[in-house]
């Protein structure tokens, strides 16, 4: 009896230990949650944005934007990652690149409907509180032809 107690204890004890390992040992992806863009006019076809990691202030870390959009992605357009401080609107960073054209990617244009991935590698920019991250397919501010966004708090409200 003595030798049965200690055996269910010591497996409830393993059983808890296993329980609380994260499951995805190897590579964890980020936990942002990426939203439709919209304007007063209305609103823009959304991207699908895949991230590293969470983003860090200050850390490198990259973005893969992907989908179908549907109008034409021509060599003018790029992609644009943009960080904007919530407290501050003019207080941007943008980064971009080639969605087409350039080497490694699909020729241009990529036509209406059609799947295609770009990734984009930069260094988190630092703000003071809270900022919005936007992905941008385009040549704003003439044309945006798909876009997401996701709104971060590096130091959440206690």
């Amino acid at each position: 009896m003595n030798k049965n107690l200690i055996f269910v204890f010591v497996l409830f004890a393993t059983l808890s230990a296993v329980n609380s390992l994260p499951y995805k040992l190897d590579k964890r992806s980020s936990s942002l949650e990426w939203s439709t863009c919209f304007t007063s006019a209305g609103t823009f076809p959304r991207l699908n944005v895949e991230v590293e990691n969470d983003p860090v202030e200050g850390q490198q870390n990259t973005f893969t934007v992907s989908g179908p959009i549907q109008s034409d992605i021509n060599s003018n357009d790029q992609l644009y990652m943009i960080f904007i401080d919530d407290d501050d609107p003019k207080n941007v960073h943008t980064f971009s690149t080639p969605v087409c054209g350039a080497e490694g990617l699909p020729q241009c244009p990529i036509k209406a409907g059609s799947q295609f991935s770009v990734d984009i590698s930069l260094t988190v920019p630092t703000f003071p509180d809270a900022y919005d991250i936007y992905a941008v397919i385009g040549n704003p501010p003439d044309e945006t032809l798909g876009c997401a966004y996701t709104n971060l708090w590096p130091d959440p409200p206690k």
